[in-house]
């Protein structure tokens, strides 16, 4: 399924309408496909070179592929049935709007993808590529494909090596420790899937058409082949490799003393990264080919705790942490599908984190609270964005040719996507959080969890922008105000209530009513600066509407676990398991949400039909079972 507006929910009547399938000759055909296939090997040996010494030596690797198939176009108009032009309330006449909201209503193929009429499109696209290949005189025509199906794949191969070890000093004193080495090649590129009754698709890129006027070639996705033929199964788009190591080393110490343990730990840590472009795009042809530069980090941390046992039952403790982290590849180049630019003032983040609480042990009852409080400082996010989320801080830039945004008034796609580089994020996740487990009386037992949070962004971050039309220059998108903002797309809110009954006779059953509230939606970050608001007044509803956070409903399930064992003989047992999830079918859990557009308004930003956001919804009532036969 796919996160979609609330708008088209409503219309459809079920909140889990799916806008990415439709239906081809009678049958139900999606668009959206994923498919692994990743293998993995562990080889593992242990041994004790000495009565108080013990080794674990492992080594593993995977190789294999992950697939993800979707629509895409060129030279059309989008195809996606819920594409927000062609939502009702986009259209400017209300009656209009009303008269296709009901027949959108009463016709489910018109909310969904029209097979039949990419075909026809297809169909009809005769054209005559000149010079096809890249080689002068060569002419191919044909269909040239306006609507294919695309697969994004990406061919992992990993390596690595551990080492764990532990060792005793009498009774009370231990030490662990251990070594990890991972080195990882992620072959990144796109295959032609289906060309939907065409004769062939052309390797161009349509945000690349902007920058032909003054540049040729730069609408070609690999230079060396210009006006590239693309066939089913071949390769086009991008294709690129991401290249990481990585390795670190820890040690641990434990003393364990009559009323207290201490442990105490340290680690540290290398990394590097760097891109292989096996493509020369045609926009960046001199950033694009071949090996970046390396970008590499040494972390560190240090750990500690102790827990007083204050009793047999009742134990106090507390545990710290402080270290660095070194930035996932995602987050150090800037756009690693067309580009090789890495993220300018790249640098470790900060950890601090401590927590303490109170645990208690006994025959029938368990419990624990513990506080905590984590802060995360100097993060760097690049985080995927189009025209319409930045467009306006690029008309405030002023920036002359490159401010493209008037070309595409009447465009069914807009002109650019590029990164939005956020840098100094700094966060606090604090909150509290508590379990009990009670056994009053034989075969009965109760539980409860709750978990009460406060997850918020705690610093203003520089914002970046890299436009894929802008060339390598990176701009200055000023300050990003998210100061206060909740963490989002995580429940800061969470309990449970559990009731299990235990049968002498090898079966159980169980219910547990569940809770969560307090889901932020995910928030764009440039509708937080101070030139995206330019000109509106502060407070005013329209001024609310783009800054104000929005969050999910509260949600609740309830849900039953069941299961029964069998011994066959001494050696052989057989599990059933069987499990029934939101048994009140609760459909109206969001799942995820993030802040969208609808560009039909682009050109008024204080038309408050702008803004919307799109969302996910989790499943109704749903089941499994189980059986396994253990030997």
């Amino acid at each position: 399924s796919a996160d979609s507006f609330q708008e088209m929910f409503d219309i459809s009547g079920s909140n889990y309408y799916n806008p990415l399938w439709g239906y081809w000759n009678g049958d139900k055909r999606n668009s959206s496909t994923v498919y692994n296939h990743l293998p993995t090997a562990i080889l593992r040996y242990d041994l004790s070179p000495g009565q108080h010494t013990n080794i674990t030596l492992t080594a593993h690797g995977q190789t294999g592929v992950s697939d993800f198939t979707r629509l895409n176009f060129i030279n059309g108009l989008n195809p996606a049935p819920d594409y927000n032009r062609r939502l009702p309330s986009s259209l400017e006449d209300p009656a209009m709007g009303a008269m296709w909201a009901e027949q959108l209503a009463a016709d489910e193929s018109l909310r969904q993808v029209d097979w039949a009429g990419l075909y026809e499109s297809n169909g009809n696209a005769f054209s005559t590529i000149s010079d096809a290949n890249g080689i002068p005189g060569n002419t191919v025509e044909g269909l040239q494909s306006i609507y294919i199906v695309e697969n994004q794949r990406s061919k992992n191969t990993e390596a690595g090596a551990n080492l764990f070890l532990t060792h005793t000093f009498g009774d009370r004193i231990s030490l662990n420790g251990g070594a990890q080495y991972r080195w990882y090649r992620g072959e990144n590129y796109k295959l032609l899937d289906d060309l939907l009754g065409g004769d062939f698709w052309v390797d161009w890129d349509f945000f690349g058409n902007f920058d032909s006027q003054t540049n040729p070639l730069a609408r070609n996705s690999d230079v060396r082949t210009p006006n590239h033929i693309i066939y089913e199964g071949d390769k086009f788009g991008w294709d690129y490799n991401e290249n990481i190591r990585r390795a670190n080393g820890w040690l641990q110490w434990q003393f364990s003393l009559p009323q207290f343990q201490i442990f105490a730990g340290a680690e540290v840590g290398s990394s590097s990264m760097s891109r292989t472009g096996n493509m020369q795009n045609g926009r960046f042809p001199n950033r694009s080919l071949g090996e970046s530069e390396k970008v590499s980090f040494s972390t560190y941390g240090v750990k500690g705790g102790v827990t007083w046992k204050m009793n047999g039952r009742n134990y106090l403790y507390a545990n710290g942490y402080y270290g660095t982290r070194a930035p996932l590849f995602r987050n150090s180049f800037v756009a690693p599908r067309t580009r090789d630019l890495v993220v300018p003032n790249l640098e470790v983040s900060n950890i601090q984190s401590v927590e303490g609480g109170y645990m208690l042990r006994s025959p029938n009852y368990k419990a624990r609270i513990t506080g905590y409080l984590t802060d995360f400082s100097n993060e760097t996010e690049n985080i995927f964005v189009s025209a319409w989320s930045v467009g306006r801080i690029i008309d405030e830039l002023d920036l002359g040719a490159l401010d493209l945004g008037d070309d595409a008034a009447f465009l069914e796609q807009p002109v650019f996507f590029g990164s939005a580089i956020l840098q100094g994020v700094d966060r606090r996740h604090a909150g509290i959080e508590a379990a009990i487990e009670a056994k009053p009386v034989p075969s009965w037992v109760f539980s409860a969890a709750a978990s009460i949070g406060k997850y918020i962004y705690t610093s203003r971050p520089d914002l970046l922008l890299s436009l894929d039309n802008g060339g390598t220059q990176i701009f200055d998108g000023g300050l990003v105000y998210q100061e206060n903002f909740y963490v989002p797309r995580t429940p800061q809110t969470a309990a449970s209530f559990g009731i299990k009954y235990e049968s002498r006779h090898f079966w159980f059953a169980s219910l547990t009513l569940n809770y969560a509230d307090n889901f932020y939606y995910e928030f764009d970050r440039a509708r937080r600066t101070s030139r995206f608001v330019s000109g509106l007044t502060p407070q005013s509803p329209i001024w609310n509407t783009i800054v104000e956070q929005q969050k999910a409903p509260s949600a609740y399930t309830l849900d039953f676990f069941g299961g029964k064992s069998w011994r066959i003989n001494q050696n052989n047992y057989i599990y059933l398991n069987v499990g029934i999830n939101n048994i009140l079918n609760n459909t109206d859990i969001v799942i995820s949400g993030r802040e969208s557009y609808r560009n039909a308004f682009r050109n008024d930003v204080s038309d408050p039909r702008f803004y919307t956001s799109e969302l996910l919804y989790g499943y109704g009532l749903n089941y499994f079972a189980s059986i396994t036969w253990r030997m």
